[in-house]
């Protein structure tokens, strides 16, 4: 792309641009949610830092709607420069208002009623809040002053967990619903079993990879792990990422600034730490051939390949990939 450019791009006059850009919108028929759309990209160019940035509410309500719809579709659209969006930090701390705790949730308890001559809880549907917050919007960009009437729930929809080999028996989710449809079933079901399954491999996966985050030589670290007289350091996935970032053809080709440099909300992402410490991370570097690298080389083999034995198991992924970590378990011996 950057050769291309060089060789056939062309200089634009980008007064003109503007005032051409200028001159369109004036005249265009925008609907309102054009207008906002239109209005918050020219208001997020001018920040120098994005953070800076306040959403307008309808714009929070769509990139959450695009998110929930695929989370890697909108951070392609995202980081192709052509939309400006709210990160995923910010979609994080919309979507994450109340913390989930034990004693009274105050929060849950505000939308419930008690019915005290017949003893029922009536409450209120929330059966997706994405699609709640949809329908607000389109309320509003044609009547302001519209109201979406909430829809009176009518029973509990709750998920049991129930273990077979020991006594446990707990209620894990519950939803006050009216009809449930076999979409938000779906949706609700394998975020369930996504929580449940992977709720202890991925945690360790991520303190592994924080381990070897703050594993640095010289005042830079907490801590400098050493294995066989050789450093296990961060600062070797630091120097292969900027070695090979400009390289067109590279073995370790997912790794990004967000991978090499994480941020708070990033070091949570399990994706992140699973292709840090992956065989295709760990053959580039050894490839270079650089030294005292050697031990760092092996802790990311083998955290890969425990993360392969853990995920792989109860699944016929093996086959599918050729990687014969991901194959189920069969003998004692495996």
């Amino acid at each position: 792309m950057k050769i291309l450019i060089e060789e056939e791009g062309k200089e634009i006059d980008k007064k003109k641009l503007s005032n051409d850009l200028m001159n369109v919108l004036r005249d265009a028929k925008l609907s309102p949610a054009h207008s906002i759309f239109v209005q918050q990209q020219i208001k997020m160019s001018q920040y120098s830092k994005r953070s800076s940035m306040k959403w307008h509410p309808a714009i929070i309500r769509l990139a959450i709607s695009l998110f929930e719809t695929s989370r890697s579709a909108y951070e392609r659209l995202r980081d192709s420069g052509f939309v400006q969006l709210p990160s995923s930090r910010t979609l994080f701390d919309y979507t994450h208002f109340t913390d989930i705790k034990g004693g009274f949730d105050l929060v849950a308890i505000e939308s419930v009623i008690y019915k005290k001559a017949s003893g029922e809880l009536i409450g209120f549907t929330n059966l997706n809040y994405v699609d709640k917050e949809l329908q607000k919007l389109d309320i509003f960009l044609f009547d302001p002053r519209g109201e979406v009437k909430e829809e009176q729930a009518t029973k509990i929809m709750a998920f049991l967990v129930k273990g077979v080999a020991n006594g446990v028996e707990e209620v894990v989710a519950s939803f006050a619903v009216n009809n449930v449809s076999a979409r938000q079933m779906y949706q609700w079901t394998w975020r369930l079993v996504s929580i449940l399954e992977r709720s202890d491999v991925p945690h360790l996966l991520r303190t592994l990879r924080n381990s070897f985050y703050r594993s640095r030589m010289g005042k830079k670290g907490k801590r400098c792990m050493l294995k066989n007289g050789r450093r296990i350091v961060w600062d070797h996935i630091v120097k292969l990422y900027k070695v090979k970032k400009n390289k067109i053809l590279r073995k370790s080709y997912k790794l990004t600034l967000q991978h090499v440099y994480p941020d708070s909300y990033s070091c949570m992402k399990v994706k992140l730490a699973a292709q840090v410490l992956s065989s295709t991370v760990a053959k580039d570097l050894s490839y270079q051939k650089w030294p005292g690298t050697s031990e760092t080389v092996k802790f990311i083999e083998k955290c890969n390949n425990w993360f392969d034995d853990m995920n792989g198991p109860h699944s016929s992924v093996g086959k599918k990939k050729l990687n014969k970590g991901l194959e189920q378990y069969r003998s004692t011996d495996d």
